[in-house]
């Protein structure tokens, strides 16, 4: 069953992220054309779509924003007395913190959830990026920092993520069940559809651009939190926050995923150790491969489709 989960779920994943590998590599394709796109159009559309159209009751999106929100602030204090145990500086405190509380469930959560559990998988796997992704850009800047950026610079920034407003305009419209002209609809469905295949393009194209030849001890400290311990506490978490079903178990698997690879904008943006976020990202990717057939395997029961 694990080999039948990695070939069918975890290796597309990874053939589509080599193509972004190659691209950059051989053919020098630059990523940030893509990188725009996706962020600007694809991604916000992918949201819109995913929300207007998931079936799921508003106590339950409480629900889902009460688990992220409770994983983040485990995971944080975590990482903090990690950090003073081992007597580690601001900066390597900041980059530790980022690698475990940013994960990537976009270009490798949507995907991975959409090949194991469908459309409806897909759905949910939006709201937990979606949250991760707002998170990432406000209090993501925040730590990566150290404290020294003012809040309403965040906050400023946020203001130019255009999936705030995606997410917005979706949840207003199903608040007023209002229904948007067939055309718009599937306009918006097609670029939303283009976003999977196009981040995990991405994800090969930053991956190819990590330099992990730094072989950093702490960086396996973060490595078996993000890809053992979290998924550990999202089954614990997520039980006792009353989530059920496809919702639960699609939440401990986005809490399963790598450290994301926005991680290391933010880490050389604000020179808060980037090497070593660099080694965490590469290692928790890498070594998911190993991870995520079991997590799947153990919390996905009868969701997983037949064929996979």
């Amino acid at each position: 069953m694990l080999l039948k989960i990695f070939w069918n779920i975890l290796t597309p994943i990874f053939l589509v992220a080599s193509v972004g590998w190659w691209g950059r590599r051989r053919l020098g394709i630059d990523s940030r054309s893509l990188t725009t796109a996706a962020f600007y159009i694809l991604t916000p559309s992918l949201v819109f779509d995913s929300l207007f159209r998931i079936q799921i009751a508003w106590q339950d999106l409480g629900r889902v924003l009460g688990f992220f929100l409770a994983m983040v602030a485990t995971l944080l204090i975590l990482g903090v007395i990690i950090s003073r145990a081992l007597g580690w500086g601001r900066a390597m405190t900041s980059a530790f913190i980022l690698t475990l509380v940013l994960v990537n469930n976009g270009n490798y959560g949507i995907p991975l959830n959409q090949f194991a559990f469908g459309e409806v998988g897909s759905q949910l796997a939006v709201l937990f990026y979606t949250a991760n992704a707002i998170f990432a850009n406000t209090i993501g800047v925040l730590i990566a920092s150290s404290g020294n950026t003012d809040v309403r610079m965040a906050l400023k920034g946020l203001l130019r993520v255009p999936m705030i407003y995606a997410t917005a305009a979706a949840l207003l419209l199903r608040a007023l069940s209002l229904e948007p002209p067939l055309p718009f609809m599937r306009a918006v469905g097609l670029l939303g559809n283009a976003a999977v295949p196009v981040m995990m393009m991405i994800l090969g194209m930053q991956l190819s651009s990590i330099d992990a030849t730094n072989s950093l001890r702490p960086a396996w400290v973060a490595t078996g939190i993000r890809l053992v311990l979290s998924p550990l506490l999202a089954i614990v978490l997520s039980s006792a926050l009353g989530l059920e079903g496809l919702v639960r178990i699609v939440g401990i698997v986005q809490w399963g995923t790598p450290t994301a690879v926005f991680t290391a904008v933010l880490a050389s943006q604000y020179d808060c150790r980037p090497r070593y976020v660099a080694m965490v990202i590469f290692t928790t990717t890498l070594l998911s491969v190993l991870t995520m057939p079991v997590l799947l395997d153990q919390v996905g029961g009868s969701h997983l489709l037949a064929g996979m």
